[in-house]
């Protein structure tokens, strides 16, 4: 028996019906692809914005570090120490600066300098940090941007009293002996030592008094601006008193610039050549104090700088505008410097010797 027959359905209603069955189970499989892509699109999309801030360093867990930044983790990106490294002709081994996220190099008696050097203590793992040395209290301008504990032995008078004064995070081996150690192969002073491990001991014991203040985080690229360029060897000279010559030297293999001393390059203790990826000429203006040489560094204002980041060497200038506030640095162009992601060092260099 047909259809038509039983149903009583003319020929051409059987077609129609036929059209539109046809028609309602097309829709429905267009309606269910249509999904069934919609949704696919949108975890792809999700997908690629956490690729990109992962790339970033930006993930529910971490975010950049205000000092070079490069990843950390959110609950801990504040803790910070900077330590100050002895840099007199006598030493025989800088310990740690390839393992900084940030290097401050400023002159100190004689003609000398000191290294303040800025570590993660999350993201750190050296194990040996020195010679540990005095303060000095320019160094504390810059440590006030930070808001990080401060590991010295001694320092200045001027020094001890801006520490007290100004309430800073402070960790002085002459109170606070268990956190540093003497090595006797080497000669005092220069024989005071400390690793991440005290530091981020004492952080966690300190820290809770200390709740300190915002830091402002410099800019930074999104990713690396050298991944992708052909760059070129380049190098700064810096002419210091009592004849020394600082040298910086952009390798392109690398894509990091490298620290050389009176044309011949620096290792550190695992014997690496001291790098970093980007490096700033800070020039201040300076004042002879006394007889010993103490000098008088004017940190807050502003003033020339050269960038050096990538290949190129950038004139530009610094702002610092108290002694909490963030140095700035800009370009000709007068545009604040996006730093690339990675080590920072920071060469403070007298604009006039008094």
């Amino acid at each position: 028996m047909t259809l038509s027959g039983k149903f009583g359905f003319s020929k051409t209603q059987r077609y129609l019906f036929l059209v539109a069955l046809f028609a309602i189970v097309l829709g429905l499989i267009f309606f269910g692809i249509f999904q069934y892509n919609l949704t696919q699109q949108g975890k792809g999309g999700v997908q690629s914005e956490d690729k990109k801030n992962e790339a970033l360093g930006e993930t529910a867990t971490s975010t950049l570090s205000f000092l070079n930044g490069l990843p950390v983790p959110i609950t801990s990106a504040t803790s910070c120490a900077a330590v100050m490294i002895d840099n007199n002709p006598e030493v025989e081994q800088n310990f740690g600066l390839n393992s900084a996220a940030l290097v401050y190099e400023a002159p100190v008696e004689g003609g000398i300098t000191r290294f303040m050097a800025v570590y993660q203590l999350t993201t750190s793992t050296v194990s040996t940090i020195g010679p540990v040395r005095s303060a000095r209290p320019y160094f504390l301008d810059w440590l006030q941007e930070l808001n990080c504990l401060y590991a010295h032995v001694g320092g200045s008078n001027e020094a001890l009293d801006k520490i007290k004064s100004t309430n800073i995070f402070d960790l002085n081996q002459f109170y606070n002996g268990g956190y540093f150690w003497r090595d006797t192969k080497y000669v005092a002073p220069h024989n005071t030592f400390t690793d991440i491990e005290n530091l981020t001991a004492a952080w966690e014991k300190k820290n809770k008094n200390f709740p300190g203040q915002e830091v402002k985080s410099w800019l930074f690229s999104k990713q690396d601006e050298t991944s992708s360029k052909k760059l070129n060897q380049s190098a700064v000279y810096i002419d210091r008193v009592g004849g020394w010559q600082v040298g910086w030297i952009f390798n392109p293999k690398n894509k990091m610039w490298e620290r050389w001393l009176n044309k011949s390059a620096v290792f550190d203790e695992k014997n690496k050549i001291i790098q970093a990826k980007n490096v700033v000429i800070q020039y201040v203006k300076t004042e002879v104090l006394d007889e010993v040489g103490r000098l008088a560094v004017k940190t807050i204002g502003s003033g020339r700088a050269d960038i050096l980041k990538d290949d190129k060497i950038i004139n530009g200038r610094w702002e610092k505008k108290s002694a909490t506030a963030r140095t700035k640095f800009f370009g000709p162009d007068t545009k604040e410097i996006e730093f690339n992601p990675g080590v920072i060092w920071i060469e403070v260099e007298p604009e006039i010797l008094k």
